[in-house]
Parts: C-alpha cells; sequence; structure tokens
C-alpha cells in the first residue's frame, strides 16, 4: 500500500492492469491444463503460454505503462511492440490445437479467427491497428482517458492476433499458406506497417507534444531526438523479430526436405477441409431428388 501511494503521488500509475492480466492469465493457464485435452499442454506449451502472460503483465504494469503513456515515445512504441511481436505469440503458441478448434465451433468467434487468418485481410488489419495507434489524437487520448487505454490495449492484441496467425498457421482446418507464402508474408509485414516509423525518423518536429517536457526532464533530451528514436527502435524491431521468424520458417521446411520428408505436411485437419469443400450441398447427392413429388 505505502508502494501504491508513493506512485500515486508521483503520479504514476498502480500495475491493477498488470495484476488483472496476471490473474487473467493464471486462470487461463489453469483451463488448459484441466480437463481430458490437458495432455495436449505441453511442458513446451506450458512455458510459451506463462512467458507470453508475464510479458504482457510487465508492459501494463508500472514503471513500463506509465513511461509509455506520459513521458516517452520510444517507450510508447516500444510498449506497443512487445505486445504485438512478443507476447502475442508466445500466448498463440502456448494454446493447444484442440482449443482453437473448439473456438472455431463458435460462430462468432470462428468467423473473426478465419478471417484474420486469410493474409490480405490480416494485412489490411494489422497496417490499420497499427497505423491508428501512432495517430496523434489517438496518443494525447490515451494518455488522458484510462477507458481510451483499455481500448487501445484491446485493440493492439487484436493487431498481434492478426499478424501472426496466417504466419504461425494455428488455426486447423483452415487453408495453410506455403513456406514462400508465409515468408513474404512476414516480409510484406515487415514494411507496410512500418512506413510511419520512416516519418518519425525523418521529422524534424515532434508530433506528440505531450511527450515533450517529460521526455526532456527524465532523459534530458528533446521530443523530436525522443521520436526519431522510436522510429528507429519501431524499423528495428519490426525487422529484426519478422526475419527472423521468417528465416527459421525456411530453414524449417529446408532440413524437412533435405531429410526426404514433406516440407509441408497435411494434418488430419486439413484432410477435413479439403473434403468439407469438396461435399456437394445437402439434397444434391447422387441419385437423390428431393423435389420429386410424394
Amino acid at each position: 500500500m505505502v508502494a501504491l501511494a508513493i506512485g500515486a503521488a508521483a503520479g504514476f500509475s498502480t500495475p491493477i492492469g498488470g495484476m488483472l492480466i496476471l490473474a487473467a492469465g493464471l486462470a487461463g493457464f489453469r483451463f488448459l491444463a484441466s480437463g481430458r485435452e490437458r495432455s495436449r499442454f505441453t511442458q513446451r506449451k506450458r512455458w510459451s503460454y506463462l512467458a507470453g502472460v508475464l510479458l504482457l503483465a510487465g508492459v501494463e504494469s508500472w514503471p513500463a505503462l506509465e513511461l509509455a503513456r506520459n513521458w516517452s515515445v520510444t517507450a510508447y512504441v516500444s510498449h506497443n511492440l512487445v505486445i504485438v511481436l512478443a507476447a502475442v505469440p508466445l500466448i498463440l503458441l502456448g494454446i493447444p490445437s484442440s482449443r482453437y478448434r473448439r473456438l472455431l465451433d463458435l460462430p462468432a468467434a470462428g468467423a473473426l479467427a478465419r478471417a484474420l487468418s486469410r493474409p490480405i485481410t490480416a494485412t489490411v488489419a494489422y497496417t490499420a491497428l497499427m497505423v491508428a495507434s501512432m495517430l496523434p489524437p489517438v496518443v494525447a487520448l490515451q494518455a488522458r482517458s484510462v477507458i481510451a487505454l483499455i481500448y487501445l490495449q484491446l485493440l493492439l492484441l487484436v493487431a498481434g492476433v492478426a499478424l501472426w496467425l496466417p504466419a504461425l498457421q494455428l488455426l486447423p482446418a483452415t487453408r495453410r499458406l506455403s513456406t514462400g507464402a508465409r515468408v513474404g508474408y512476414l516480409v510484406a509485414q515487415s514494411l507496410v506497417p512500418s512506413i510511419p516509423a520512416i516519418a518519425l525518423i525523418f521529422a524534424h518536429h515532434s508530433f506528440y507534444p505531450g511527450f515533450a517536457r517529460g521526455v526532456h526532464l527524465l532523459f534530458g533530451v528533446s521530443a523530436a531526438a525522443d521520436q526519431q528514436l522510436a522510429g528507429a527502435v519501431s524499423k528495428l524491431l519490426n525487422l529484426g523479430v519478422l526475419w527472423t521468424v521468417a528465416l527459421r520458417i525456411l530453414v524449417k521446411a529446408s532440413n524437412r526436405e533435405a531429410a526426404g520428408e514433406d516440407p509441408e505436411p497435411m494434418t488430419w485437419a486439413d484432410v477435413e477441409r479439403e473434403l468439407r469443400e469438396r461435399r456437394p450441398p445437402c439434397g444434391d447427392q447422387p441419385g437423390e431428388n428431393p423435389r420429386s413429388p410424394g
């Protein structure tokens, strides 16, 4: 309580957001580790899920969240990218495929997940959300309003899901991209949505005056320098993470091919999807005439 009071007196946010995320993440962990499908929640998936939850809770707590909200553009950009490029994929990779299959059975959630698993839809959604998060009115609003901040964090989670669903191929019974298409998709995501980073790097004036006083007091740098650093951090993180994953996908496919295995193996879920897509509509089966008179 003393620490929270000191933080509040100094103008810092209490870590309630991170605590809520940690509680929700642990509840999700308990759910994934229970039931008949708990054997599919392997040790590797458990560590991945927990790492993602802890990372997300960390950036949504003091001091990371307060620095991102009110003090530095670099902290703001880094906060958003840690969510999208690290926390979200770790959590997604930690969820067993059987749980995704249950998700696809839900009408609304399944439709949204299938839409975001399509590269074009995912690219449009990811680009729009990441660009919107950098608009000066949005940045200023999240600093003033807790409600706006919460909605922004939710939209960042959606952006992360949109980015990674086509590349990681996590959804069973959905059309999968080839190795080359996955690599091309990741390279495109590292270039197109990071265009605002170029504007930040070469701008000679600050787009975010709300950070000017805080960053000078805290780090002793100008608002323009902080903004340029934010653009460089954004570019480097996007290129570094997405190109590393693309290279890993290529290496994994090459190793499979060198071992005489199929670099793009088909799963039973893929077979079910193909059969479902080729199945004729009800009433059009050979030998059936549903409109024949009784």
